[in-house]
């Protein structure tokens, strides 16, 4: 009798990760998903398999929830012929959904007042997906079976189980993704008095609606995670006066002990433990929504808040406004898929998948050395938010420590590419995430005219006005890109290079179409006039000598217009980076941390 080669799939991912309004919905629902994927794989470990990914460092059974490293959802075990593997693949499932049910449960006893019960227990049931796949393990075939047994769950997962499809007339679908039906129920007026103090409680907005996903990724996650306003709002708090931060710490401490009208979180060093909406004027409304006993509190600034409104704007007037925007990072490994058909040993398979979960282990601390905050890390899968001005540098620790644990050690063909949007941050989270997703997939794939050999291994960095197109550059790891970026940053950091001189030259670069056409002019005489052209543009608008020279010649270089389109792009991104990094305004900022290539 041979061995068993089971894998077991926990989902559906969209429904915990995807779907969100806040930084803590996205962060808890990986978590209860990265949770439960944990639960199912300890069951097919006690139940007698040796499990084979993730692999035994990622399997602490110490520590609470919040602690523990992510795990992929995908679980990979052998089975010994007395094990069977319906009954491993039983056990999994049971567990996965144990650990949802024991987290609904807690939800709904904090909520049932928001609770209609019976929409409840019906979605209840079919939430958790466990998908089960297995085939014989031969002797000295571990790739192929392996190859065979992830053929054969991607198969299993396209036949979904679809059960008896049973709504509700007149009820109002998930505010955040539209997939469920809302489990709020209709209030009689002598309950609302308490009703809405439960919803101000799970910072619930006038008019939102959840399914029971989103409603316990609301009730369950902790208390502390900090806001994407905070995270843009990181710089120009680390760079204000010491008095200044102090008196601004000062009285958010006094909202928080006297009137607990503010919300404590978890940064790195403490140096502003509040929700970042304190930092902005425009959004001190937010705060008293969500700290109001009733509607009618929340409609005016109540006195409490005076203090803090007036040193704000003091600040504000000696420093400027906090620059809004906020750093999406998502990072995905290259060829891990050809990484493992190169292993045809289990037991080498569970040593890569031991580095990949210390790689997930260490995105923790990395990511908050950046003062950001980690969504999500499962193997060689990464999402995470950071301050715009750390964010090209923590992207380049994230593919350096990856190369030292997994590409140096078990795969020489992989790599690390990282896609960041920088975004407004009240953007909404779906479409923060998007931003992000699309960044990935252009630092992956590039586009339709990038060669095979020029995809993946690389960054892109996507920069997203409020109103406008995007602005995206893109480039692979050690061929120049962010060693341009840090170049035209510093320009604008010492003046040498006009705030406006990248749309100057953008504008330009319009006028070498043909009129009244989309065509442009031929690559000859494109090359031959238009480095000079920007020369002029460049010291005309206040650049210094010496850069509008670098940029004529990087430009002379350039085979066509879209290549000089690329430079271009690289300033405004540049542009960006140096708002980010000279804050506060009336400062000249710290050092330029955007990192070197190598």
């Amino acid at each position: 009798m041979t061995d068993t080669l089971i894998a077991i799939a926990i989902g559906p991912v969209q429904d915990f990760i995807a779907a969100g309004r806040r930084t803590r919905d996205l962060w808890y629902g990986s978590k209860l998903l990265s949770e439960a994927s944990r639960q199912a794989a300890w069951a097919v470990h006690d139940c007698g398999g040796q499990l084979i990914f993730p692999g035994s460092m990622a399997l602490s059974r110490t520590g609470p929830d919040e602690e523990r490293p992510g795990i992929a959802n995908v679980i990979l075990a052998r089975l010994r012929p007395q094990l069977a593997p319906e009954k491993a693949a039983c056990k999994a499932r049971e567990a996965a959904r144990r650990y949802w049910e024991g987290a609904a449960q807690t939800a709904f006893e904090r909520a049932k007042d928001l609770v209609r019960e019976e929409i409840w227990k019906e979605q209840l049931d079919g939430v958790i997906e466990v998908y089960a796949a297995w085939a014989p393990l031969e002797t000295g075939k571990y790739a192929a079976s392996r190859r065979t047994v992830m053929r054969l769950l991607a198969g299993r997962k396209l036949v979904r189980d679809f059960d008896v499809w049973t709504g509700h007339a007149g009820v109002p679908k998930s505010s955040l993704d539209g997939a469920r039906e809302s489990v709020f129920k209709d209030i009689p007026d002598r309950e609302r008095g308490i009703a809405e103090r439960t919803r101000r409680q799970l910072r619930l907005s006038p008019g939102e609606h959840l399914d029971i996903v989103g409603l316990t990724k609301r009730v369950r996650q902790p208390k502390g995670f900090p806001s994407v306003t905070r995270i843009a709002a990181d710089t120009w708090l680390r760079n204000l006066p010491k008095a200044d931060l102090a008196a601004l710490n000062e009285v958010c401490l006094k909202l928080a002990d006297e009137e607990k009208l503010i919300e404590l979180i978890k940064v790195p060093d403490d140096v502003f433990p509040w929700e970042g909406s304190a930092v902005y004027r425009s959004r001190h409304h937010e705060l008293v929504r969500e700290n109001a006993d009733s509607e009618a509190d929340s409609r005016d600034l109540p006195p409490a808040y005076e203090p803090l409104s007036r040193l704000i704007e003091r600040l504000e007037h000696e420093y400027g406004i906090p620059d809004p925007y906020v750093a999406c990072l998502a990072a995905d490994g290259d060829k891990m898929g050809a990484a493992l058909d190169a292993i045809n040993d289990p037991d080498i398979h569970r040593q890569f998948s031991d580095r990949l979960a210390e790689f997930a282990g260490e995105v923790q601390a990395i990511v908050q050395d950046h003062y950001g905050s980690l969504v999500y890390s499962g193997g060689d899968d990464v999402l995470a938010f950071v301050p715009v001005k750390l964010c090209i540098k923590c992207a380049d620790t994230l593919r350096r420590r990856f190369r030292e644990l997994v590409v140096d050690k078990f795969a020489p063909e992989a790599s690390l590419s990282v896609g960041i949007a920088i975004v407004h941050a009240m953007e909404h989270m779906e479409d923060i995430r998007k931003f992000a997703n699309e960044a990935e997939k252009d630092a992956k794939d590039g586009d339709k005219r990038t060669p095979e050999e020029e995809k993946r291994n690389a960054i892109a960095v996507h920069v997203h006005p409020r109103g406008g197109s995007p602005t995206r550059v893109r480039g692979r790891w050690g061929e120049g890109l962010t060693d341009r970026l840090k170049q035209w940053t510093d320009a604008y950091l010492s003046d040498s290079l006009s705030s406006k001189s990248a749309y100057d030259l953008k504008r330009l670069l319009t006028d070498y179409r043909v009129a009244g056409t989309e065509r442009r002019w031929d690559d000859a005489h494109f090359q031959a006039a238009f480095p000079a052209d920007a020369a002029r543009v460049l010291h005309h608008k206040g650049s210094s000598k010496e850069t509008a020279g670098k940029i004529r010649d990087l430009l002379a270089g350039v085979p066509n217009w879209e290549a000089a389109e690329a430079v271009i792009n690289e300033l405004i991104v540049a542009r960006r980076l140096a708002i980010a990094v000279r804050q506060p305004s009336k400062l000249k900022g710290g050092p330029n941390v955007l990192p070197l290539e190598g």
